[in-house]
C-alpha cells in the first residue's frame, strides 16, 4: 500500500509541474512590445525582453503588459516633478489611454477622478 501511495503523489506533482496554459497569446504581447519600441524613439525593451521603458523629458515610464491567465497591466511612472491631486490624476489618465484603454475605460476613470468618488 506504501508503494501506491507514492506513486499516486509522483504523479500529482507530475501534473502539478505542467507548464500552464496561456489563455492570452504570449506573441501577441511581444509584437505590441516590439512595434510600439520600434515607432517610439525614446521607448526600448528592458533586459527582461518584456518590459516597455521610455524616457520623457525627466520621467521614465515603464510598461508591463499581458499575463497567462490573468490579463494585466502595470505602469509606473517615475519623476522628481511635484504634481498638483489634479495634475496626478490628468497623468493617470493619459497613461491609461496610452497603455491600458483595452483593460480600463479611461472616460469612467476620468469620470471617477473628477468626482473623487
Amino acid at each position: 500500500m506504501k508503494y501506491f501511495t507514492l506513486i499516486i503523489v509522483f504523479l500529482s506533482l507530475t501534473i502539478l509541474a505542467e507548464p500552464e496554459e496561456c489563455i492570452f497569446d504570449q506573441d501577441d504581447q511581444k509584437e505590441f512590445n516590439n512595434n510600439y519600441v520600434a515607432l517610439h524613439k525614446s521607448a526600448r525593451l528592458d533586459k527582461d525582453g518584456i518590459t516597455i521603458v521610455i524616457k520623457r523629458d525627466k520621467e521614465t515610464i515603464r510598461v508591463n503588459r499581458g499575463g497567462c491567465v490573468h490579463f494585466g497591466v502595470t505602469i509606473v511612472s517615475q519623476t522628481s516633478s511635484k504634481y498638483t491631486e489634479a495634475q496626478l490624476f490628468t497623468k493617470a489618465i493619459k497613461l491609461v489611454k496610452e497603455f491600458g484603454s483595452e483593460l480600463i475605460d479611461y472616460k469612467d476613470l476620468a469620470n471617477t477622478l473628477s468626482n473623487k468618488k
